[in-house]
């Protein structure tokens, strides 16, 4: 129990060294992974998404210059990295056989929820944190909807996302799995 705790420890540890150093070059890619997806919405096609160190900010482009600017702490959306790299060093051998890929794996479900909670995070403050332009783009259900979608997954779903990908990455997991098929 002791060595799981201090494993844990030292995993949140890495979690919070990655997360606090890498999380700037981090949100460059997360922004071109999350753009083509809000440009979906035809209200924030043309919208300019950019990084900036821990914030995303989001606004009128050239060709929409009448769609107001939005900053989102794009760091609260990505914590739950420190999270799973503490559960994922619980792992016995998490670095031998297949770990390495299963942490890979891992990883990509993150971004990718990552990904979906920048647009989904976007879509929310344009939605109720821009007052009349967002009353008069987004309908009273569909600033409902951004809205539960954002505290969902800040509340629960990001803890719920880091403890399924920590469970997808252990072995035995991965055994019954296979087992199954």
């Amino acid at each position: 129990m002791l060595r799981s705790a201090l494993r844990f420890a030292a995993g949140a540890a890495a979690g919070i060294l990655l997360w606090l150093y890498v999380t700037p070059t981090y949100h460059v890619v997360l922004v071109a992974a999350a753009e083509p997806l809000m440009r979906a919405d035809p209200r924030l096609r043309h919208a300019e998404v950019l990084p900036s160190h821990r914030r995303i900010t989001a606004r009128g482009g050239t060709e929409r210059p009448e769609l107001p600017a939005v900053l989102i702490p794009a760091d609260q959306l990505t914590y739950n990295v420190i999270l799973f790299l503490g559960l994922f060093a619980t792992n016995p051998a998490p670095f031998r056989d297949r770990g390495v890929r299963r942490l890979a794996i891992a990883l990509a479900i993150l971004f990718a929820t990552h990904a979906l909670a920048v647009v989904a995070a976007i879509e929310a403050t344009y939605a109720t944190g821009t007052g009349p332009w967002g009353d008069r783009n987004y309908a009273p259900m569909e600033q409902d909807f951004w809205v539960a979608l954002e505290y969902g997954y800040r509340l629960a779903g990001m803890f719920g996302i880091a403890f399924g990908c920590w469970w997808m990455t252990r072995q035995s997991a991965a055994v019954s799995s296979q087992e199954a098929i």
